[in-house]
């Protein structure tokens, strides 16, 4: 055989062990020490495959199946939550840092063609979700959820299938962290991966305090002119009348309506407040099954917060929040969540605002034990 031949297939089989390590590090492994023990049973003291490849600066450690927005054809789409330790800072303050990969395209063994992408996390987050099963689930939400967030399509939970230790599609990053299809000077050796989205899976609020202080010295004109548009003010008192007081700003309070009658004693009164909405409660059973949002809640100097996020939600008034003596529920078009009020909080006291920029819904409780503290408007 010449040595051009024979230069080629050993750089075809390198590319399918590369291919192997990165898809499952595991099953790289099993295969590599049964290549080295038949060597070794044959008497080859130093044999080829003895050679470990590389590791790869960006490891895929889970991939999430799910439907959604259709692109190109295929509304099948593939996220490969990776780890690295190429990412300089795991968090900034409590925020989970996530780099997205570019978009690309490959195929199934039967043709049959798919979206996939990369979220990375550092290293150490990977490590806190396997030892943390409720970690782990906000972790994935988090990465669907940037996802959709930097390329405007829209995932359904619902059926997703999750498999670990794999990696799907065609490799993305070069020996460097670097995305393969974005081009830069061959002679930089940095890491030049992109923060495109910086959540958290531990407190939205303290992010929307960050970025919105950001908001108020940094922005567009179309920014600048939104900061100045009238938003109503949350009144939640029984019968609440008519909001009489207005607020600037890039938050959105719901106004409070009177309680929709339902002819229990359970569910009347003043032990069930409404929010307005462009929506009604009865559409709950209209159009296809909503999934439930990433959401968590919060304690903090004598009230209690539920956060919850709304991608694809631009305002208030497409969100029904309904307050009960001991749950609320939030219903959009596209969103059910059901959760339950801790004992000592004072629903009567509730205020709900939602923050478009970010698409989340706050809904704050004073507690009993501390019940001077309402959060103001």
């Amino acid at each position: 055989m010449a040595a051009n031949e024979v230069a080629e297939q050993a750089s075809h089989m390198w590319k399918q062990l590369d291919a192997m390590y990165a898809k499952s590090p595991d099953e790289y492994r099993d295969f590599m020490s049964k290549l080295n023990d038949e060597a070794e049973s044959q008497g080859i003291v130093n044999p080829l495959f003895s050679t470990t490849a590389k590791p790869r600066p960006v490891r895929g450690k889970y991939c999430l199946r799910c439907a959604g927005t259709k692109v190109k054809g295929s509304n099948v789409h593939y996220i490969n939550v990776c780890e690295s330790t190429n990412i300089k800072k795991a968090r900034v303050e409590d925020r989970v840092t996530v780099v997205v990969s570019k978009a690309r395209r490959d195929k199934e063994e039967d043709g049959t063609p798919y979206n996939v992408y990369d979220a990375v996390v550092h290293t150490s987050i990977i490590t806190q979700a396997l030892q943390t099963p409720h970690f782990k689930r906000d972790l994935l939400e988090l990465a669907i959820g940037c996802i959709e967030e930097s390329f405007k399509i829209s995932l359904n939970r619902t059926g997703m299938k999750v498999t670990t230790d794999t990696y799907k599609g065609g490799y993305g990053w070069d020996a460097y962290g670097r995305a393969l299809d974005v081009a830069v000077n061959p002679d930089d050796k940095s890491v030049a991966a992109e923060t495109i989205s910086k959540m958290t899976t531990t407190s939205l609020l303290t992010r929307i305090q960050a970025e919105g202080d950001e908001e108020k010295t940094v922005g567009s004109k179309e920014d600048s002119a939104r900061k100045e548009e009238q938003l109503p003010n949350l009144i939640m008192p029984t019968n609440a009348p008519p909001p009489t007081q207005q607020k600037k700003g890039l938050i959105q309070e719901l106004d409070g309506v009177p309680a929709r009658k339902t002819g229990t004693a359970q569910h009347s009164g003043l032990k069930q407040k409404q929010l307005s909405a462009n929506l009604d409660r009865n559409d709950e059973d209209v159009g296809p099954p909503r999934r439930q949002p990433q959401s968590e809640t919060t304690r903090k100097d004598g009230v209690w917060v539920l956060e919850t996020r709304l991608p694809g939600v631009n305002s208030a008034a497409d969100i029904l929040a309904e307050l009960a003596i001991s749950s609320i529920t939030v219903l959009t078009r596209e969103f059910r969540l059901v959760a339950n009020i801790p004992g000592d909080a004072i629903a009567d006291a509730a205020t709900c605002r939602y923050y478009p920029k970010f698409h989340v819904l706050q809904i704050a409780c004073p507690t009993r034990d501390n019940n001077s503290q309402i959060p103001s408007a």
